[in-house]
């Protein structure tokens, strides 16, 4: 339970590096194993693995930047002028 509000909450998670965990996450193993095939990495997989498909849709939550513009994603995150959920730096 919160007094915040959701924006709020989420908004410190995302821009104050909040790690929050909602109770049931730390169940799971790190790693599958024969007579336990759920994981946490294997979720991380799957998650990526939708994104990378198409299945789920991301776009519009991230900005890809060039490595060569990496000052200004960290000092827009830091001033936190930077409107996008999260910042990915290119090499490409």
């Amino acid at each position: 339970m919160s007094d915040l509000d959701a924006h709020r909450l989420t908004h410190s998670i995302f821009y104050n590096y909040v790690t929050l965990y909602g109770g049931w996450e730390m169940d799971l193993p790190r790693e599958s194993s024969q007579f336990n095939p759920m994981s946490m990495n294997r979720n991380y997989r799957l998650a990526l693995k939708l994104i990378a498909d198409g299945t789920i849709d991301v776009s519009g939550l991230s900005r890809i930047r060039p490595y060569t513009e990496g000052q200004e994603a960290f000092e827009a995150i830091l001033n936190r002028t930077e409107p996008m959920l999260a910042t990915v730096l290119s090499w490409q």
